[in-house]
């Protein structure tokens, strides 16, 4: 399967979000079990890739957001897509706070290199 990518070319988002499929089949998750988190940096477009349920969220946000919806319904399976806004910079604070709660969360980050 193929993805497009948008913004900068170079960074792989099709390579990450392919691996990120073939792990929700590996794990038998099925598209209406799923909440896509993004924020508005490098991650930003990926949720238009994917058939599941999406939030687009506030740069640097994706982890806070994110925590809300497991907390809302703790069934689902929710993955927070950060680039290093979301998940060093701004959300930075957010990351630290998630992984002391133990939400549950899944979390992909991808570093601009």
């Amino acid at each position: 399967m193929r993805f497009l990518t948008s913004g900068a070319l170079a960074v792989g988002n099709g390579v990450a979000l392919g691996s990120l499929l073939r792990a929700f089949e590996e794990l038998g998750y099925q598209n209406n079990e799923v909440v896509i988190v993004t924020g508005i940096g490098c991650w930003g477009k990926a949720d238009n890739y994917l058939c599941t349920s999406a939030l687009h969220v506030t740069h640097g946000r994706a982890l806070a957001y994110a925590t809300g919806v497991k907390a809302a319904n703790p069934d689902l399976h929710v993955v927070a897509l950060m680039g290093d806004g979301d998940g060093a910079t701004i959300g930075g604070n957010h990351l630290i706070h998630s992984a002391r709660a133990q939400h549950g969360l899944n979390r992909c980050a991808r570093q601009q290199l």
